[in-house]
């Protein structure tokens, strides 16, 4: 299940408190804040009027599932009207919800623009993508990272492009299931199935083989994709992947992950890196962590 190529390499590497602070008790999700909730600007495509006021993010929005089969397309215009937000986290420090920036609704094409944004919290925001209020119920509420390093400078005017949002189907979120079952997974399958899914890469965003993350708060082992879904696409011959490969992109998934602290470890069992992640209930939460020794 690797992430679908983007020519805008999410960075995670200051991001490591953001889902952090989403674990106090609080859900952020797009259907529950139509029309900007809280004040959020909303971009309607091809309404360029917010494009002097703030920054903002352009992208297009890619389901996790290469065959989209659930709704019937392979590309993201069966995406088009779904709910887009860009949310600050930061209020969830201090126990309350996480704050929205700007919202906006996915294009025809797939595209997205969220404009009007004129904040640039420290930690980072993310990108979510869910059922919009009223809509069918198609979609895992995904959530995808920017670092906060990556929109200090923005102002107005500025974009940070090329974007790309992940999103997964609830038909695509028992598939998930089914092959988490096969790795050993045996939680909960209800609406609080969470996920933290990603790729391990290095400094260069190159997808590393042989790597694996470590969650000490965690209940499940991660999960390591392989590029041969024929036998499972976390095992092999029966038995659970036990680290990443570079040709399945370096990709993990940790179900029901906690938050707490992961760490990142190459072949020789040399621990790189460690920082702060985790999930909600009922979210997929996608994030790259840079495998770097400190």
């Amino acid at each position: 299940m690797p992430l679908a190529p983007s020519a805008w390499i999410v960075g995670l590497a200051s991001l490591s408190l953001v889902t952090a602070c989403w674990g106090r008790g609080t859900k952020y999700g797009a259907d529950t804040a139509p029309a900007g909730g809280d004040g959020g600007v909303v971009t309607e495509c091809g309404d360029e009027s917010q494009y002097d006021v703030g920054w903002r993010i352009e992208g297009t929005a890619y389901f996790q599932d290469p065959d989209a089969s659930a709704l019937d397309s392979g590309g993201g215009s069966a995406l088009a009207n779904k709910c887009i937000t860009a949310i600050d986290p930061t209020p969830a420090l201090a126990g309350s919800p996480p704050k929205i920036l700007a919202s906006s609704a996915i294009c025809d094409d797939g595209s997205f623009v969220i404009a009007g944004i004129e904040e640039n919290p420290a930690i980072g925001t993310f990108v979510v993508v869910d059922d919009c209020e009223g809509d069918p119920d198609d979609l895992m509420t995904s959530a995808t990272g920017i670092s906060g390093a990556f929109i200090e400078d923005l102002g107005d005017g500025d974009v940070l492009a090329d974007v790309g949002a992940r999103v997964v189907t609830n038909e695509y979120r028992t598939t998930i299931l089914d092959q988490l079952k096969s790795a050993g997974y045996d939680g909960v399958e209800d609406e609080t199935f969470q996920f933290l899914g990603g790729r391990l890469i290095s400094d260069a965003g190159a997808p590393l083989d042989q790597h694996t993350i470590n969650c000490g708060a965690c209940s499940y082992p991660p999960s390591y994709a392989d590029a041969d879904p024929s036998d499972g696409l976390y095992t092999t011959g029966g038995a659970a992947n036990t680290a990443t490969s570079a040709d399945a992109d370096g990709f993990f998934m940790v179900p029901m992950a906690a938050i707490g602290t992961y760490t990142c470890t190459d072949a020789s069992g040399t621990d790189l890196t460690t920082s702060t992640y985790g999930s909600l209930p009922g979210y997929g939460v996608f994030i790259q962590v840079a495998c770097v020794a400190n």
